[in-house]
């Protein structure tokens, strides 16, 4: 809506309502139900995005709706998520506006769950899972030494084999762009033939891996 507002040079903006479409279920400024996702399964869905908002234009305040229009990929585990929305289109209607837009460069990551607190002293754990690039379902495969606070691994079926190489467990902060949501705790962090990646662990004893490779080009997760 800002990049909107720029755009038309408008500047006082307000948000009257808002409401997410996904899964069969409509948030009203809330929060969708992600529970009934299917547990460690690729999941695609229509998203829809819709606002009203009261601009003041040339002195007047009218009333417009902006609608955002895509689709949604969930991958759902006991302890946390990572949830891939794509933007394909965008329209405006009000007084004397009415147009749609195709979006293709568009695409937002969100992470969710429960962090680890305290990783394994010791011992050795291999996680499998799914990866994704919003075209694409692939396969994770990723193993941690915690003797060693290394992992490594690779992502097949998304084209070109991803190596994700040795990284060290550090402090892992992770912003959700699209809610202004944030999670902090342990992770590892390492590079790729794809670009840098990154992972959190959750559950309470690192059952769970979730990460993105590329600032958020693919999404990924796992589980032991």
């Amino acid at each position: 809506m800002r990049k909107l507002a720029r755009e038309y040079g408008v500047d006082d903006v307000t948000v009257s309502t808002y409401q997410v479409s996904a899964l069969g279920q409509n948030a009203n400024g809330g929060s969708l139900d992600l529970s009934k996702v299917p547990l460690k399964q690729l999941t695609r869905a229509a998203h829809r995005e819709s606002a009203q908002v009261r601009a003041k234009v040339e002195g007047v305040y009218k009333t417009y709706t902006l609608t955002r229009s895509g689709e949604s990929h969930i991958y759902r585990q006991n302890y946390s998520l990572i949830a891939g929305i794509k933007p394909t289109s965008y329209s405006i209607q009000g007084p004397g506006v009415n147009e749609t837009e195709s979006i293709s460069d568009e695409d937002y990551l969100t992470i969710k769950g429960t962090p680890t607190k305290t990783l394994p002293a010791a011992g050795k754990a291999t996680y499998s899972g799914a990866a994704f690039d919003g075209k694409k379902q692939g396969v994770l495969n990723y193993s941690v030494d915690f003797n060693e606070k290394t992992g490594e691994g690779n992502i097949t079926g998304l084209g070109e084999k991803v190596i994700l190489n040795k990284g060290s467990i550090t402090h892992i902060d992770h912003n959700n762009e699209i809610d202004g949501s944030r999670l902090e705790g342990h992770g590892i962090k390492g590079s790729s033939n794809k670009g840098d990646y990154a992972l959190g662990f959750f559950g309470a004893n690192a059952e769970e891996i979730v990460g993105t490779v590329n600032d958020g080009e693919i999404g990924f997760a796992g589980s032991r």
